[in-house]
């Protein structure tokens, strides 16, 4: 009986939280630095849509663009890419935010040679850090670093190399609000 019981409490609380979901959205500017010797640091956006769990894990989609311009060439080689997000992140002392994460996804580029246009896709993945300062609880300002790497058939990688950037974050709730809560004693 006990454990009936228990079980009940136990699935009510966990239907509750899935009615009452935060949610984030996360715009990441910055510039990635390619380890290969054919490229330059190139301009970096990403954009993550997560789901907060248990104010410990998120989870979501993610896509991105990279537009970097080879050296001695005349046109850039543009990136796309999307796929699904892991990640873990802790709110230390109410103001400070820190996350830790990854991402792995396709990805398509192109670039214009002559008057052709060449296109190929595959698969990437990345990892990041980022830490960052929390101005209320909706709105977050990071730091963040990782690294990025668009892999072709076998492994080989297109383009990897370390990113960093900036990182606006706006959380948003489905939980009803304390301020308009009434207490009595």
């Amino acid at each position: 009986m006990k454990k009936t019981l228990l079980s009940l409490v136990l699935f009510c609380t966990m239907l509750g939280s899935i009615f009452a979901v935060d949610f984030s959205l996360r715009f990441n500017p910055g510039a990635a630095i390619p380890l290969q010797k054919y490229y330059k640091p190139a301009v970096n956006i990403t954009v993550q849509g997560d789901v907060l769990l248990f104010d410990l894990l998120s989870t979501g989609l993610e896509g991105g663009f990279l537009m970097e311009k080879p050296n001695k060439s005349d046109f850039p080689v543009n990136f796309l890419y999307g796929g699904l997000g892991l990640g873990i992140y802790h709110n230390l002392f109410s103001r400070f935010y820190a996350a830790a994460g990854g991402g792995f996804g396709a990805y398509t580029y192109f670039f214009q040679e002559g008057n052709e246009t060449e296109r190929a896709s595959d698969l990437y993945w990345r990892g990041y850090g980022e830490f960052g300062f929390r101005f209320n609880p909706t709105l977050t300002l990071s730091l963040n670093g990782g690294f990025n790497s668009y892999m072709v058939k076998g492994s080989k990688a297109v383009i990897s190399g370390p990113v960093a950037g900036i990182s606006l974050r706006i959380n948003f709730s489905t939980k009803g609000s304390s301020k308009n809560a009434c207490y009595a004693t």
